[in-house]
């Protein structure tokens, strides 16, 4: 998808590292970009922040307020936070779980 292929030689050691940080931009450009069905998709929803924390921000208000979706944000990244639903920020375990990150 998006154009990018995959070498067909062995990668440098620098490779991976540019290949992750495209993916990361796909993930941001995809969702900021992405109308909402893109944007409550829970499972890409789940794998964007599980590699950028606060991609959480594009994500619908449902899954802004899913606690597995959150969580995983800021595991990732804990200032993902500021982009959780206000339910799940009166949640003390959860809070507790960011402090200590």
């Amino acid at each position: 998808p998006f154009g990018l292929k995959l070498p067909s030689r062995p990668l440098s050691p620098f490779e991976p590292c540019l290949r992750c940080a495209m993916s990361l931009e796909t993930y941001w450009v995809r969702l900021r970009d992405g109308d909402e069905n893109i944007r409550r998709d829970r499972d890409l929803i789940l794998e964007a922040v599980r590699d950028e924390g606060v991609t959480l921000q594009f994500a619908c208000q449902e899954l802004r307020a899913d606690r597995e979706v959150v969580t995983a944000a800021v595991e990732e990244d804990p200032e993902a936070i500021e982009f959780a639903d206000e339910a799940l920020l009166a949640d003390k375990d959860l809070l507790s779980f960011v402090v200590g990150k």
